[in-house]
């Protein structure tokens, strides 16, 4: 499998030939204070309330977008978004990336609010914390899309570039990326032109998704994904913390299920770090997955010539 980086004498490079420059990745003062996004609530068509915290990009239209997922039992917190620093969040904004960390539903603070016998203190109501096969399809495909169409508002106001989004989600939530993916690169485009190629897309949009120790959803298989995204022009980077063999083995076959045994396929990178850790516990530990999925990125979504276009129907501008 291909490894991320290779090393020329003592200076490491990125397998897409980009320095990773001490001064880009290092802390510096910056990271003394908190990064602080805009909250918002955004509902889903079946009327579930979801809270992301959003940090807009001073890159305005030019801004590529990161949408950061969670794990089961977590939220958006585990990327650092309220720590001292801002965690891994505060380097995704520090390089102008537009970045939204979610809560899924029945995670985080994306639950149903009370208030507390009318002392107007805001808490959330007892909900079913039995995380079914139901919710992740949910979570799929209503939680995702109403993400998706934030990420539409946003483009049409020009601060920040849609076609040029990528996702980043640890252990089962990296599933749920790669079938959302699929949702994505599937919508028809709007019937607008006479030909295809002439039409406005409605989708694909996602051009880069980061698994970290991917993770397998009870009863819901991605092998249609899979089979229909490995053809498709999509980067993907699957990192793994190798000494846990059950994590190993699965981010394996995630990448080669996605093509990455293909020598052909571009885009396709394999990264192994030697802990026993999973999913956001590997970032902060001085193995370089940071600057790893920095890297990707960059040249994933940052790097390429994908200019701002209207996304409206041709029929409604």
């Amino acid at each position: 499998m291909k490894s991320l980086s290779r090393t020329i004498g003592s200076v490491s490079v990125s397998a897409f030939g980009v320095l990773v420059l001490a001064q880009l990745f290092a802390p510096n003062s910056a990271f003394a204070q908190s990064v602080t996004g805009e909250e918002r609530t955004l509902v889903t068509k079946d009327g579930w309330p979801l809270k992301i915290n959003y940090y807009q990009s001073e890159m305005g239209s030019d801004a590529p977008v990161v949408v950061l997922l969670h794990s089961k039992s977590s939220s958006q917190l585990s990327w650092g978004a309220k720590s001292a620093t801002g965690g891994f969040v505060r380097r995704l904004v520090d390089l102008k990336f537009a970045v939204i960390a979610l809560d899924f539903r029945k995670h985080g603070l994306s639950k149903p609010m009370t208030d507390e016998e009318g002392e107007g203190t805001k808490k959330p109501k007892p909900t079913n914390s039995r995380i079914t096969k139901v919710d992740y399809q949910a979570m799929i495909g209503l939680d995702l899309e109403a993400v998706k169409k934030f990420i539409f508002e946003e483009h049409q106001a020009k601060r920040l570039n849609m076609r040029r989004t990528a996702i980043i989600a640890p252990e089962m939530a990296a599933t749920m990326a790669i079938l959302y993916t699929l949702i994505d690169w599937q919508k028809k485009p709007h019937d607008d032109a006479p030909t295809a190629a002439l039409r406005t897309p409605r989708g694909q949009d996602i051009q880069a998704v980061v698994a970290i120790s991917p993770g397998t959803i009870p009863g819901i298989s991605p092998n249609r994904a899979y089979s229909y995204l490995k053809s498709q022009q999509i980067a993907f980077l699957v990192c793994v913390g190798k000494k846990d063999k059950l994590d190993r083995r699965q981010a394996s076959s995630m990448y080669a299920k996605l093509g990455g045994t293909n020598k052909n396929k571009p885009g396709m990178f394999f990264q192994e770090y030697d802990v026993n850790l999973r999913g956001t516990d590997l970032l902060g530990k001085k193995i370089r997955i940071e600057e790893h999925i920095l890297g990707f990125l960059n040249e994933a979504i940052k790097k390429p010539d994908i200019p701002w276009r209207d996304r409206r129907s041709k029929l409604s501008r």
